[in-house]
């Protein structure tokens, strides 16, 4: 399927076709925005694909012990965390600091 994320034209537009396709609360449009400009449209459709699976499959993340799911985008948030660290890693490797991204 192509990237509808690449056709949009900054990361404030990424982020808010994410509070769209996850509906999301619009409180987290910032958290998209920076995952955005952080990862890019190739990535983040590769996220927003493995979000959907996940959710498909019926596979939810839970929030506590008691068994509560998280919503589509904590869903979202919580595959980020280690596609964040590991293109950290990366641009850090690259002698790229946070600064030079």
């Amino acid at each position: 399927a192509p990237n509808p994320l690449a056709a949009l034209p900054n990361s404030e537009a990424m982020a808010e076709y994410l509070v769209q396709e996850l509906a999301e609360q619009p409180a987290l449009r910032e958290k998209f925005r920076k995952s955005a400009e952080s990862l890019g449209p190739n990535k983040l459709w590769e996220l927003l694909l493995l979000t959907g699976q996940k959710i498909r499959d019926n596979d939810p993340i839970l929030i506590d012990s008691k068994g509560k799911k998280r919503t589509g985008g904590g869903v979202f948030l919580q595959l980020l965390k280690p596609m964040e660290a590991e293109n950290k890693r990366k641009r850090e490797a690259d002698g790229a600091g946070p600064a030079n991204q």
